[in-house]
C-alpha cells in the first residue's frame, strides 16, 4: 500500500512539473511506475464550438411617388407605387416570385386588386397604392417565399386628403323663362387646379324639394367638371341652388341662384288630343272611322287664368 501511494505521489509531482514547464496549458503524457499513464488536461482549458449563421432571404420595400421619389404619403389625386425587391440568401436578386401586399387601412386597396405580383428579371415587384376613404397613419406589409424561406418587410405610410372648393355654378341661361330648362354646371378645385379623381357632387334647391322644379342630381365629375340641367315646373321667382361634395369625411359647399320668369299672358302648350288618329272627311280610309268632333286639351298659362288650368277647344 506504502507503494502504491508513493507511485500515485510521484505521477503527480510529474504532471505538476510538466503543467508549469509548459505555462499551464495544453496536455501532457507521465509515464508513471507499473505503466500507469494519464492524458491530462486543466479544467480550465478553452473549448471552442463553430457555429453557422442562419441564411434568410430578403425583401426591401419602398414607397415612390409619380417621379419615381421615395415618399411616405399618398392622397387621392397622388397614389403610390410600392417596389418589393426581393433577394436570395446570398443576395442575388429572385425573379417569378409572388409577392403579396396587405395594409392595415381598411378602407384601402391596391391596383391590382389582387395585391400581388410576380418579381421580375431584377427581383422587383410592384403595385399601386391608391388611398382609402379615410385619412391616417397605416402600415403596408409585403410577404413572399423563397425556397421554402419566408421574407417580409413593412413600411409605414399616412393618407392625408386636400382641402376642396368650388368655382363659381354657371347657370345658362341665368334668367329662364317659365317651363324653361337650364344647363348647371361647376368646377370642383384643390388649390387652383381642377381636382381631377371622380367625385359624386349633390345639387338641390328650394324649388326641387317642393317638386316646382327639378334638377338630375347627384353628378360624377369628369376632370373635376359637374354638369347638369334644371328645368322649372313652376318655380316662378328666384330658386338658390346649392352645390356639395365630400371628401375624407369633408362636406364642400358652393351656392348660386337662378331666375324663373312668373308664367305670362298668351302661353298655350299642347297637352292631349282625343282622339288619337283623325282624318278630314271624304278622304277615305281613316276618315270613314273618324268622330265629327274631337277634343283637344292645352295647358295654358294666360294672365286671367290660374296656373295650370286646362282650357278645351272643341
Amino acid at each position: 500500500m506504502k507503494t502504491m501511494n508513493t507511485a500515485v505521489d510521484v505521477c503527480l509531482g510529474l504532471w505538476v512539473l510538466a503543467l508549469a514547464g509548459c505555462g499551464g496549458g495544453g496536455s501532457a503524457c507521465v509515464s508513471g511506475i507499473d505503466g500507469l499513464c494519464a492524458e491530462l488536461k486543466p479544467a480550465n482549458a478553452a473549448t471552442t464550438v463553430a457555429t453557422t449563421a442562419a441564411e434568410k432571404s430578403s425583401l426591401t420595400l419602398t414607397l415612390i411617388d409619380a417621379s419615381g421619389a421615395t415618399t411616405t404619403s399618398v392622397s387621392p389625386d397622388k397614389a403610390g407605387s410600392l417596389r418589393a425587391l426581393l433577394k436570395d440568401a446570398k443576395g442575388v436578386a429572385v425573379s417569378g416570385v409572388a409577392v403579396t401586399f396587405s395594409t392595415s387601412d381598411k378602407t384601402g386597396a391596391f391596383v391590382p386588386a389582387s395585391g400581388t405580383a410576380l418579381s421580375d428579371g431584377s427581383g422587383m415587384a410592384q403595385v399601386v397604392l391608391p388611398s382609402g376613404t379615410q385619412a391616417g397613419a397605416f402600415t403596408v406589409t409585403a410577404n413572399a417565399s423563397v425556397g421554402g424561406s419566408a421574407a417580409t418587410g413593412s413600411i409605414s405610410y399616412v393618407v392625408a386628403f386636400p382641402t376642396l372648393t368650388f368655382s363659381a355654378l354657371t347657370l345658362t341661361p341665368s334668367s329662364l323663362s317659365a317651363g324653361g330648362t337650364a344647363s348647371l354646371g361647376v368646377t370642383v378645385l384643390s388649390g387652383t387646379n381642377p381636382f381631377t379623381p371622380a367625385q359624386s357632387v349633390t345639387f338641390t334647391s328650394p324649388c326641387t324639394v317642393a317638386s316646382k322644379a327639378a334638377i338630375s342630381s347627384p353628378v360624377v365629375t369628369v376632370n373635376g367638371v359637374a354638369n347638369t340641367s334644371y328645368t322649372d315646373k313652376g318655380c316662378g321667382g328666384v330658386d338658390p341652388i346649392t352645390a356639395s361634395t365630400t371628401l375624407g369625411g369633408a362636406t364642400f359647399i358652393q351656392s348660386g341662384a337662378i331666375t324663373v320668369l312668373p308664367a305670362t299672358g298668351g302661353q298655350i302648350a299642347f297637352a292631349s288630343a282625343l282622339p288619337q288618329n283623325f282624318a278630314l272627311k271624304g278622304t277615305g280610309g281613316l276618315a270613314a272611322r273618324s268622330p265629327r268632333r274631337s277634343r283637344s286639351s292645352y295647358s295654358t298659362r294666360m294672365a286671367n287664368l290660374s296656373q295650370g288650368n286646362r282650357l278645351t277647344l272643341l
